[in-house]
């Protein structure tokens, strides 16, 4: 379907740009360490190849590195995980973390803190080319302190909701930062959620929805549930 997907974008060179955007999110967020010379190779080619240079010759490279995501036969989204990992895991007011989470939380720290002060020349790329990723690109390349597992996971059925198909609500895309945005605007049904921002006064409120539901995505058997 991802392919298919992929063969109309020909007739939208003016989306060339927006099209790199969400596949170096889609490789570090739904690759991940499942490849991650892939994961850094298509952000690297985001870099190489922009849009208003290469032209029509975007489509030929968007195509390649799509089929070779497509091919792996393991995939990973545990990025997102270490993405919503703060220094407030660190501190007295959340739950105390197990002995064998804390090695585990702190090397992600160390990885967010090394980026943001890189040493060396691969820190300094991830640090400037981070944005293109939505914040996982410094992820790539982070040994944890265990055992990682293979888990035989098959992929969830989709829902349609409001005539679209519910993988499309992903926060990073353009319709779903949209939906995100009715929603704690207090559209029919989400009131709630209007009132719960107003009272606390949180800025950026529709990305703190969007990173709740990811959340919930990433743990839920059947991520169409969480929206």
């Amino acid at each position: 379907m991802a392919l298919h997907l992929l063969s109309a974008i020909d007739a939208m060179p003016e989306e060339y740009a927006y099209f790199w955007r969400r596949l170096c999110v889609i490789a570090c967020e739904d690759v991940g360490p499942a490849d991650d010379v892939l994961a850094a190779f298509v952000v690297a080619c985001s870099t190489v190849f922009p849009p208003k240079k290469t032209g029509f010759k975007n489509y030929d490279l968007l195509c390649f590195l799509a089929e070779q995501m497509c091919d792996l036969s393991t995939r990973s989204r545990i990025y997102c995980s270490y993405g919503v990992i703060e220094p407030a895991a660190m501190k007295s007011e959340l739950p105390e973390l197990r002995a064998e989470d804390k090695p585990i939380v702190s090397a992600i720290m160390r990885r967010k803190s090394s980026v943001q002060t890189p040493t060396n020349t691969w820190q300094e790329w991830q640090r400037k080319n981070d944005w293109r990723a939505e914040g996982l690109l410094k992820f790539v390349g982070l040994t944890l302190p265990l055992e990682m597992t293979r888990v035989q996971t098959p992929v969830p059925p989709y829902k349609m909701l409001f005539d679209l198909p519910s993988y499309c609500y992903d926060m990073h895309t353009r319709v779903g930062l949209a939906m995100l945005k009715r929603l704690v605007q207090g559209v029919e049904g989400a009131q709630a959620i209007k009132e719960l921002f107003r009272e606390n006064k949180i800025k950026g409120a529709h990305r703190a929805v969007g990173m709740g539901l990811l959340h919930v995505a990433g743990r839920h058997p059947n991520p169409a549930e969480s929206y």
